[in-house]
């Protein structure tokens, strides 16, 4: 007997909450440096090459890892875009904005990860460190986009919790302006010293907690205030 629609809908809400913690958790393990430190943009050829050398099984337990809270995250904005969507109406755009822009963030996100992880692996076998440097790179300016995306749904998810009281709607204030900090801190990637590196940070941290904050809030039902602004 094939499974209704609507029980896998509300199977895949229920985990969401979980998704979405787990996936917070993640982030905040990577923050730390918890499973490890990795090399930065601005490092030198064989500092990059001795880095992912030193660092190669912790770097390979980060990468896969944070695969895996890719997949979670899709779970979570998809949850969270049909509250969005319940809350601001089914015509309206930001909701469509942010499941985007995060499911665009988060695959480049997997994306940079993987090509992290290939290098991680076969590092013994690259030639040179300039061949090991060029790939790292190439990850990093990829993250760069990844950010920057996250960033524009963080604003956009934000926004519609601001317009609506869908929850607490300083939760919404405080995700704009994380939101608006990490897309002006992800051009700080190419420099993680420089002075874009604070927004960047505060980006980072304000994503982490959102997203587990509202992991939180969408366990229990989500009331919608009665007057809504116009949209």
């Amino acid at each position: 007997m094939s499974e209704a629609p609507g029980s896998t809908q509300r199977g895949l809400e229920r985990f969401a909450p979980i998704a979405g913690l787990a996936f917070a958790a993640i982030l905040a393990a990577s923050f730390v440096g918890l499973f490890a430190g990795g090399a930065e943009p601005d490092d030198a050829f064989a500092s990059v090459a001795r880095t992912i050398t030193g660092e190669r099984s912790g770097l390979l337990v980060r990468y896969a890892f944070n695969l895996a809270g890719g997949g979670l995250f899709i779970v979570y904005i998809a949850s969270l875009t049909s509250a969005l969507r319940r809350a601001a109406g089914p015509q309206a755009m930001l909701p469509v904005l942010a499941f985007g822009s995060g499911l665009v963030g988060v695959t480049l996100g997997v994306i940079t990860n993987a090509i992290n992880a290939a290098l991680a692996a076969s590092v013994a076998s690259v030639s040179g460190d300039g061949a090991v440097w060029a790939v790292f790179q190439a990850g990093q300016a990829m993250f760069t986009f990844a950010a920057m995306f996250l960033g524009l749904f963080l604003v956009a998810a934000s926004e519609v919790v601001r317009r609506t009281g869908l929850i607490p709607r300083w939760i919404g204030w405080a995700g704009l302006v994380g939101g608006l900090a990490y897309v002006v801190g992800s051009f700080s990637v190419a420099d993680q010293r420089g002075p874009l590196a604070l927004p960047a940070v505060l980006g980072f941290a304000v994503l982490t907690l959102w997203v587990a904050l509202t992991s939180v809030l969408l366990v229990r039902p989500i009331r919608i205030d009665r007057d809504l602004p116009s949209r």
